[in-house]
């Protein structure tokens, strides 16, 4: 980073390390956010983000952008967030498909993506609600496949075992491959995680399972999309586990078929 020799480093995160690395950069220029813990490292510091954009609650890609937005780079109207996924990804995951028993015509078709796993257990769906999901959507008519990220693979052998035989599985994949997978889709399920968000930015449609997080902060950026949550007064909270209960009920508590319903409505 010293060898880049930047002219100004922009702390996007706040923490500890990233605040750390900003002034090990060297750079004469360095922003960061005023409230941050470490803001005594920077020499020109981003008022709070509701501040800057004259109202609340702001969507945290809006809060990424607060200090562009202070420093004067022109912001609006805010885009979508982008992916570019490369045409030999998408021929990998096609192939994959292929190989699994579908044929071109079903692939083209599209059909719809479920990625039911989630970093914290408060943002986690029983995993038998996806799979009576799932088997509902195919009952439906709808085609569906199932996949998850690298470490998920034991969910994904609970879900089959669970799940008909018509619905598809897909092993975890590298994220240029996942992008890829999603891209030839035309409808993403998921609960809120990093994954739904790739999603929105492939500007897909999405129905996204809400549990701990701040949906007015979370929800899918720039897409059309339905968030099913519960609301209960505990919400939002930091989400690393239950301050309230025995288990979370914020995501236990929904049940399949507003989900079903939600699927149903945006297709």
């Amino acid at each position: 980073i010293r060898s880049f020799q930047p002219t100004m480093a922009i702390d996007l995160h706040g923490g500890t390390t990233s605040a750390l690395l900003t002034v090990l950069s060297g750079a004469p220029k360095r922003v960061g956010y005023r409230a941050s813990r470490c803001s005594f490292l920077y020499n020109i510091k981003i008022h709070e983000s509701g501040r800057l954009w004259n109202r609340q609650p702001i969507h945290t890609v809006e809060h990424q952008l607060s200090s562009l937005k202070q420093l004067g780079f022109p912001v609006e109207p805010v885009p979508s967030p982008l992916i570019t996924v490369q045409s030999e990804d998408v021929q990998v995951v096609r192939d994959l498909l292929t190989q699994q028993g579908r044929s071109t015509q079903e692939i083209n078709k599209g059909f719809i993506l479920i990625h039911p796993a989630a970093a914290f257990d408060t943002k986690q769906w029983d995993v038998e609600k996806f799979a009576a999901l799932a088997d509902r959507l195919v009952d439906a008519g709808s085609r569906v496949i199932l996949t998850a990220g690298p470490g998920e693979e034991s969910l994904l052998s609970k879900l089959k075992t669970l799940c008909s035989s018509e619905i598809g599985f897909v092993n975890p994949l590298s994220i240029r491959h996942f992008a890829a997978l999603v891209s030839l889709s035309t409808l993403y399920v998921g609960n809120d995680t990093g994954p739904t968000h790739i999603a929105a930015a492939l500007q897909k449609k999405v129905v996204v399972i809400f549990g701990s997080s701040d949906y007015k902060v979370w929800h899918p950026w720039g897409v059309e999309h339905r968030l099913i949550r519960s609301d209960l007064p505990c919400m939002p909270c930091p989400g690393y586990f239950c301050l309230h209960f025995d288990e979370p009920h914020c995501i236990r508590s929904i049940e399949v078929d507003p989900v079903f319903q939600a699927v149903q409505s945006i297709l």
